[in-house]
């Protein structure tokens, strides 16, 4: 496995992944405060989601979904996702790995936009 933090260090060749073959699996990010967002981008690795949602949270416990993406394929590729919401947590909660992913989940980098 690869760090979270991996995900969010603006370098394109370090990645977080999860551990294989558990479905669901998470990335959680920790904004610092809450934030007016508008927009998340993420750059998947081969070994992405087919299914997947983007929540948010003040108490990193309850969650609300801001976001639900299907049927994505196998293979690199960036999803961008316009959420709303006031939120100091983001999760990136996958529930079904692309066909051919016999791994778990990878992601390069999350980009994280609003005011």
């Amino acid at each position: 496995m690869q760090p979270a933090s991996a995900a969010i260090d603006d370098n394109g060749s370090t990645r977080w992944e999860s551990q294989h073959g558990i479905d669901p699996s998470w990335l959680a990010l920790d904004l610092g405060a809450a934030h007016n967002l508008n927009r998340i981008e993420i750059d998947w690795e081969a070994a992405n989601a087919a299914n997947y949602q983007v929540q948010g949270s003040n108490d990193n416990s309850n969650w609300s979904t801001l976001a639900t993406q299907t049927g994505g394929t196998f293979g690199a590729r960036t999803d961008s996702l316009n959420i709303n919401g006031n939120y100091r947590y983001l999760r990136v909660l996958a529930t079904q790995r692309s066909t051919d992913n016999d791994w778990g989940y990878s992601i390069f980098e999350v980009r994280v936009m609003g005011n």
